[in-house]
């Protein structure tokens, strides 16, 4: 047998092929190489291959389903029959297909702790969830101190790190620090963001609003319920303070759901018994619903009054042209020598679109002025409509022993400030946050948990410090910490008139974070 045929015989007959190389056989595994000295046709085309071997499962898969149909549909009826049976709102025992599924708990505040990686939800009753996270790695520490939800994304993609996804992303900085679903060892390994477990994420994606107070604190913090006197209590409101007839237009709970007033002895200023009273937010949302009502009226007004001072306008605009031709007519007569019957004619019909311009000239102006009027009413209402959506929205109070100011904000907008008085000022206020989680009874009254917020760089725990440098003063608890602040009365007027559940009150020794802006909630940054 030829060299040739030989080595054609064991190409074909093995996955690898001889090469003859300057009279040397060489072994070579790759098929292709051979190729190239005429032993093997061309390899097939990738897009000629035959995929059955891969496609083969799929049939199986379809048929298994078939079977199983029956059975599964059977399944899923015993299921519906096992559901509970929910009824409608006047229990005349129409069955629904599925209850009405209760709406998660809302989240009043929630502490992050660095430490043990763990994030605490805290509703109205206290706790109520609680998970792993991964923060900050080295180099990409996550941000210690106050603050607040800035914005939500259900599916967001970071703007730092391209393509990198964030599902239910919850902006706490606009510099690109959030809580949002991802990988969660149990270590810290993010880039600085707060990373969620994936059903977490989602639970708390529903638990929150945007204005919600998040504290991320180096050591586990654990809030208290708290009073003090200097804690602003709610100013309730009655429907003939706020100028309303009914409140039930404007989708209020029935006289049984609404708390009432009981008028006290010798009292001047008390309110009938069983008068409904309203909260700050309840308040804002009746004045909100009455100033669309207003901005609705009255720009429908303005433009029934623009068509109607487009017609009048014209009108006098007719006018006051014949009163010019009038006059232009007799100039030109008088200067021609005209005849006197011809003069008195046009004198007469002068006057007679005088007298049509003195009536029609003052309506056109009435009804242009009606018109300003009423796009004026337009634009107030839309304001107090504006201003009463803003009220909506969680307080956020900052006093600043650095700034020396009382700072108030709702839905990211300067509301209020002015100047406090604090007593023995050299000695640290620390860093305390208080917040309104529930009414307590009908008078107002707020239930507050407090939380001190540790500061590692002042206390001298953070790393580098020198052990032997003289410690710094002990900070005031909380408590100590509203003792030794004096609010003017109107402060705290202004405080009693916006403050409900949600409520925030920082007392700092700090200032506002470096995030501080016309957008963004009251931070404050712990480093």
């Amino acid at each position: 047998m030829s060299m040739s045929r030989l080595l054609a015989r064991l190409a074909s007959a093995a996955p690898f092929a001889l090469v003859a190389s300057a009279g040397v056989l060489t072994l070579a595994a790759d098929r292709a190489e051979a190729q190239l000295f005429g032993f093997f046709e061309p390899p097939p085309r990738a897009e000629r291959r035959d995929y059955r071997s891969y496609r083969s499962p799929r049939p199986r898969i379809e048929r298994r389903v078939r079977r199983e149909r029956p059975a599964q549909r059977e399944a899923v009826r015993e299921r519906e029959v096992s559901k509970p049976i929910a009824r409608d709102d006047n229990d005349n025992g129409v069955a629904t297909s599925k209850a009405a599924k209760a709406p998660p708990p809302q989240m009043v505040y929630a502490v992050v702790s660095l430490a043990s990686q763990h994030i605490k939800v805290y509703g109205a009753e206290g706790q109520i969830a609680r998970s792993r996270v991964s923060s900050g790695q080295a180099g990409f520490a996550t941000p210690t101190g106050i603050f607040g939800i800035l914005e939500k994304h259900r599916d967001h993609e970071s703007n730092i790190y391209e393509g990198a996804e964030m599902p239910f992303m919850q902006r706490l900085t606009w510099s690109g620090v959030a809580l949002h679903q991802g990988v969660v060892p149990r270590y810290p390994a993010s880039h600085g963001c707060i990373r969620l477990p994936a059903a977490f994420a989602a639970q708390l994606w529903d638990m929150t609003k945007v204005g919600a107070r998040v504290v991320v604190s180096s050591r586990d913090v654990e809030p208290v319920e708290f009073s003090h006197s200097m804690l602003p209590v709610a100013r309730m409101a009655t429907p003939d303070v706020l100028g309303l007839q009914s409140a039930d237009a404007a989708g209020s709970a029935p006289d049984t759901d609404r708390p009432v007033q009981v008028a006290a002895a010798g009292d001047s200023n008390v309110v009938p018994l069983n008068s409904r009273r309203y909260n700050p937010v309840e308040v804002a949302g009746l004045l909100k619903a009455r100033a669309q009502a207003e901005v609705r009226t009255a720009t429908k007004t303005a433009e029934q009054g623009r068509a109607d001072a487009r017609v009048v306008a014209a009108e006098a605009n007719d006018a006051a042209e014949a009163v010019r031709d009038a006059k232009s007519d007799l100039a030109d007569a008088r200067a021609n020598n005209a005849m006197p019957d011809t003069i008195a004619e046009i004198e007469r019909r002068l006057a007679a679109a005088e007298a049509v311009d003195a009536e029609r000239a003052p309506r056109a102006l009435a009804a242009a002025v009606r018109v300003r009027d009423a796009e004026r009413a337009a634009e107030a209402a839309r304001e107090t409509a504006s201003t009463a959506h803003r009220r909506l929205a969680p307080l956020s109070v900052l006093i600043s022993a650095k700034e020396g100011l009382v700072v108030v904000k709702q839905a990211h907008k300067p509301v209020y400030e002015a100047p406090f008085t604090l007593r023995d000022p050299q000695t640290p206020l620390g860093t305390h946050l208080f917040v309104a989680t529930a009414p307590v009874g009908d008078d107002g009254t707020l239930r507050w948990s407090a939380l001190t917020i540790p500061d590692d760089a002042k206390s001298g725990k953070g790393r580098g410090k020198d052990e032997t440098a003289a410690a710094p003063a002990e900070p005031s608890s909380a408590g100590e910490a509203l003792d030794r602040i004096t609010l003017s009365p109107q402060t705290q007027q202004t405080l009693s008139e916006l403050a409900w559940v949600g409520a925030s009150i920082i007392v700092t020794d700090r200032g506002v974070g470096a995030d501080f802006g016309e957008h963004t909630d009251m931070v404050v940054a712990i480093p």
